[in-house]
């Protein structure tokens, strides 16, 4: 686990410096979120700053990257995720605020060289208005992925797949977000960037066709990507690595194609735009701080982001604010998510709790669901040395040290209460389901099957 939590700090850390150096290349003839003439791009003060911001930001996420290292040396888990989401904080912040500065510097530039651009009115194209969309990717796209949703849903329903309604509901939030976004780029306005009409219809038609076609990528992958965890129970377990492996692979495959489809479409952009000199700047740069659109004039809540690589929200906007509000509560409750319950594995002396009465036995866990098994439903009881090999979690914790929730183990349903550190793991066999469970103290988890032993041979 430490290598891939470290791999996915050091992947971030370049994925967010890559992506931030766009802000300091040209594009639509804004540079650290100033706009300027053409002349002036290409001036050595601005690409020298320009560059010096850009190697400011692998320098911070090369340092960060190398503090990850660090993660190797923590055995609590607690204290691991602990550091590990500071550690993807402060990187998020120390890479935004050089932009910040950097931004400032620029802005600083512009002025002592009086480099500002002059405002002009706004003009409106009605005929570029009128077919706006005409490029853009048929909603009939969505067919296939909503094809997939119903019969996923149906086979994962037929298969009693006990996660089934959370992988339809969830298969069917990522269809609706994707018919949403969809829809959002279409009723994207237009804007005439030049006083070339040719070009302004070249330049929306592109940016429609690109962004709908992502908008519809999202549901072709992540659709059937839900529907595994079903599919793996009825297939060979060699299958199921197969199958792992092939929608693994399409993640990678379709985020790259997705970074390179969209950088593309900006070089496209800058490309039609350097066509003609007469590129109208609408004051905007007002409107942008450091990366965040906040305009309460603007009626729009999502615009095209600076960088040509993806939307933005307008926070001026106050459906723009809540939706920020709720990223930030998800973000906090993803972080005590992950940390409550590795804090209470831990550092409670018995996170893992086993209780039997007369007539059932309950086994829980912090964050876990509780099992309460009837003791005339069980068919078998063995006390293991360690756990069979071809186990796949639905959900729950599979960490290391842990292992808490709802796994399938050789193809069965089982719930596991699992600490890894222990080498006596009990092991209970009912018609529909098994059940692991160990004590921390393992004698304890030897007397539990001892006592369970004697009510099953009487």
């Amino acid at each position: 686990m430490s290598y891939m939590f470290i791999g996915i700090l050091i992947l971030v850390n370049i994925i967010q410096a890559c992506t931030l150096r766009l802000s300091g290349t040209p594009h639509n003839q804004v540079i650290l979120e100033n706009t300027m003439s053409t002349e002036y791009l290409a001036a050595p003060q601005i690409r020298n700053l320009a560059q010096e911001y850009k190697n400011r930001l692998m320098q911070i996420a090369a340092g960060f990257s190398f503090l990850s290292i660090g993660l190797l040396f923590i055995s609590y888990e607690s204290i691991f995720l602990t550091f590990f989401w500071i550690l993807l904080f402060s990187s998020m912040i120390a890479l935004f605020f050089c932009k910040v500065h950097y931004v400032r510097k620029m802005q600083e530039l512009l002025i002592a060289n009086d480099w500002l651009m002059p405002v002009k009115p706004i003009l409106v194209d009605t005929q570029l208005i009128l077919v706006k969309n005409q490029k853009m990717v048929s909603g009939w796209w969505l067919l296939p992925p909503l094809l997939v949703w119903i019969l996923g849903s149906i086979y994962s329903v037929l298969s009693r797949f006990e996660a089934s309604w959370l992988m339809i509901i969830l298969s069917g939030v990522f269809l609706f977000l994707s018919f949403g976004s969809w829809l959002i780029v279409g009723k994207l306005p237009v804007r005439a960037l030049t006083d070339n009409r040719s070009i302004n219809q070249q330049y929306n038609d592109l940016t429609k066709h690109h962004w709908s076609l992502m908008m519809v990528s999202i549901s072709w992958v992540l659709i059937p990507l839900l529907f595994i965890p079903a599919i793996s129970l009825s297939v060979a377990p060699a299958l199921e690595m197969i199958l792992l492996a092939f929608f693994f692979l399409l993640i990678i495959s379709w985020t790259i194609f997705s970074f390179w489809y969209l950088y593309s479409l900006r070089k496209k952009q800058d490309q039609l735009l350097a066509q003609v000199p007469s590129y109208r700047y609408l004051g905007d740069d007002q409107y942008w701080r450091f990366g965040v659109y906040y305009n309460p004039n603007d009626p729009r809540l999502f615009i095209p982001s600076r960088m040509g690589m993806n939307m933005g929200l307008n926070l001026g906007r106050p459906v723009g604010k809540l939706l920020m509000g709720l990223t930030g509560i998800i973000i906090v409750v993803a972080f005590v998510v992950t940390l409550v319950p590795a804090y209470l594995y831990d550092f409670t002396a018995n996170p893992f709790q086993y209780e039997q009465t007369a007539t059932n036995i309950e086994l829980k866990a912090p964050f876990v669901t509780t099992s309460d098994i009837p003791l005339d439903t069980i068919e078998k009881v063995e006390l293991l040395e360690k756990l069979p090999n071809n186990i796949t979690k639905l959900y729950g914790s599979a960490t290391n040290n842990y292992a808490a929730g709802k796994f399938t183990v050789d193809g069965k349903a089982a719930t596991l209460y699992v600490d890894h550190q222990t080498k006596q793991i009990l092991h209970i066999v009912t018609p529909t389901r098994d059940y692991y469970y160990t004590n921390k103290q393992p004698q304890k988890t030897a007397d539990a099957y001892q006592q369970l032993q004697r009510v099953m041979e009487q």
